[in-house]
C-alpha cells in the first residue's frame, strides 16, 4: 500500500500483481522489480536512408536492444534540387515587347515548400541601323502551374544604346524565392523592349557561358 507521501511499502510475501498492458514497462525480475531505463545517443555523423519524398530533413532511429535499451538517432538535411541549362535563342526576329519561353528553360519543383531559384542569363546585342538605339532584353519567371508570372522576377539582361559596329553581351544573375503547395513548373521567359536589334540577338548558351536555372527546396 502507499502513505501519505507517495511512497509504496510491500508486505511481505505479498505478491506483486504487473498489470500486463504493452506500455507497461514494469516486470517482477528474478531480484525484484525491474524498470528498464533507455538511454538515447545522437549520432551527427549516422547516415540515414532517405524516408520521405515531402520533407526535407531525413531522421532514423536504431535500436540496439538490451538492458538498458539504446536507440541511435541519426538526422541529415536532405533537400531537393535541380538545374536545366537554356537553349540558345534568337529574339530578335520576334515581336518587341512580347515575352516567349526560353527553350530548356524550364523546371519542376516536385513538392510543396519553399525553394531557392536561380538563374544566370547569358545575352547578347547588337542594333540593326546605323544610328545609336536603345534596346533591352528583359526576362522573368512563370508559374505555369498557376498560369500567372512570379511577382518581382523581372530582371535586366542586357540592354544599352551601341552603334551597328558594335556588338554586346552579358551575364544577368538572378535569384528569388518561391514558395508552392503543390508540385509546380517553373518557366523563364524573355523579350526585347525598345527599337529592335539585329537578327543575331538573343539569349546564348554554349562554351563561352551558360545560361541556366537553377532551384532548392529550402524550407518545407
Amino acid at each position: 500500500m502507499s502513505n501519505c507521501c507517495g511512497e509504496i511499502n510491500l508486505v511481505a510475501g505479498t505478491p506483486v500483481v504487473i498489470d500486463p498492458a504493452a506500455c507497461n514497462a514494469l516486470t517482477n525480475g528474478p531480484s525484484g522489480l525491474l524498470v528498464p531505463s533507455i538511454d538515447l545517443l545522437i549520432d551527427n555523423s549516422a547516415v540515414v536512408p532517405p524516408t520521405s519524398a515531402t520533407r526535407s530533413i531525413d531522421l532514423d532511429l536504431i535500436e540496439a536492444g538490451g538492458c538498458p535499451n539504446s536507440f541511435t538517432i541519426g538526422a541529415r538535411l536532405s533537400p531537393v534540387f535541380g538545374q536545366t541549362e537554356m537553349t540558345t535563342t534568337f529574339l530578335a526576329p520576334l515581336a518587341i515587347n512580347t515575352y516567349i519561353d526560353i527553350p530548356g528553360g524550364t523546371i519542376v519543383l516536385p513538392e510543396a515548400g519553399t525553394y531557392e531559384v536561380a538563374s544566370e542569363v547569358r545575352g547578347a546585342m547588337a542594333p540593326s541601323v546605323d544610328t545609336p538605339n536603345s534596346s533591352f532584353a528583359i526576362g522573368r519567371l512563370v508559374n505555369v502551374t498557376a498560369g500567372a508570372p512570379i511577382a518581382l522576377t523581372e530582371r535586366l539582361i542586357i540592354g544599352g544604346s551601341i552603334l551597328s559596329n558594335v556588338s554586346l553581351q552579358a551575364t544577368a544573375p538572378q535569384t528569388t524565392f518561391i514558395t508552392v503547395a503543390v508540385p509546380t513548373t517553373i518557366q523563364f521567359q524573355a523579350m526585347w523592349t525598345g527599337l529592335q536589334p539585329s537578327a543575331g540577338s538573343g539569349i546564348y548558351s554554349d562554351v563561352n557561358g551558360r545560361s541556366m536555372l537553377r532551384f532548392k527546396k529550402v524550407a518545407d
